[in-house]
């Protein structure tokens, strides 16, 4: 009986391995990416009791608070390629832990913080979530992030309730224990009771001394994204 070439046999192999790879990404990977972060469809979401919160303003002028919600998140969004680069997803962790202020005077935003619980960071993948916390972002030891605005940036004028309103903001990322300046490009909306506020930032991992992640099957793209969609009401005078 003849035997098979050791090509055909490494050739057959390696469709297996390729298979197998397939069929991981498929069941373990392969869900719905979810959408970027993006200003909410409705206006008129319900606020936290009196009291928590001051009632609408007028102008967009004043101090202004985070608000929980479900639809308030910061998050990653990441490449993950698999079989080397045959195949490949994007893979998204949020977090609703995330708190912030901010505050507008005559037209230009003077000042803004948020920071974000990333040990509450989930995805679609227990084991992915695992190894953010235990490796990439190692967040049992550096469990919050922070932005927060380092120049002023003025808002087109007059801004009226139901606008969006397109800008760019630059300010201070610390992650990881790693402080460094980024830009963020946002859409932001008020609608006299709320500011909403959605947007991102490329983040090259190495700047923030994090390591791409990879496995003897996976790799992750060395930048990644910073997505955040936040609801600010105003904060009690």
């Amino acid at each position: 009986m003849r035997r098979p070439p050791r090509l055909s046999i490494a050739l057959w192999v390696s469709a297996g391995l390729v298979a197998v790879v397939a069929i991981a990404w498929t069941v373990l990977g392969g869900g719905d990416t979810p959408a970027r972060a993006g200003l909410p469809d409705r206006l008129d979401v319900a606020l936290p009791a009196s009291g928590t919160v001051a009632a609408a303003r007028s102008s967009p002028d004043g101090e202004w608070v985070l608000v929980p919600g479900e639809e308030v998140f910061v998050g990653y969004r990441a490449t993950e390629s698999w079989a080397a680069e045959r195949f490949s997803k994007t893979a998204v962790g949020r977090t609703g832990a995330v708190e912030g202020r901010l505050r507008i005077e005559r037209g230009r935003l003077e000042a803004a913080e948020v920071s974000a619980d990333l040990s509450r960071l989930r995805s679609d993948q227990s084991a992915r979530d695992a190894y953010v916390r235990t490796e990439a972002l190692d967040t049992d030891r550096h469990p919050r992030a922070r932005f927060r605005l380092t120049a002023p940036v003025a808002l087109p004028a007059p801004v009226e309730p139901g606008e969006v309103v397109r800008l760019t903001v630059r300010g201070d990322l610390t992650l990881h224990g790693v402080t460094r300046e980024i830009e963020v490009a946002l859409e932001a909306r008020w609608s006299g009771a709320t500011v909403d506020v959605a947007g991102g930032a490329e983040v090259v991992l190495s700047d923030f001394g994090i390591d791409p992640p990879r496995t003897p099957f996976i790799e992750v793209e060395p930048v990644g994204e910073l997505e955040l969609q936040l609801r600010f009401a105003p904060a009690p005078r």
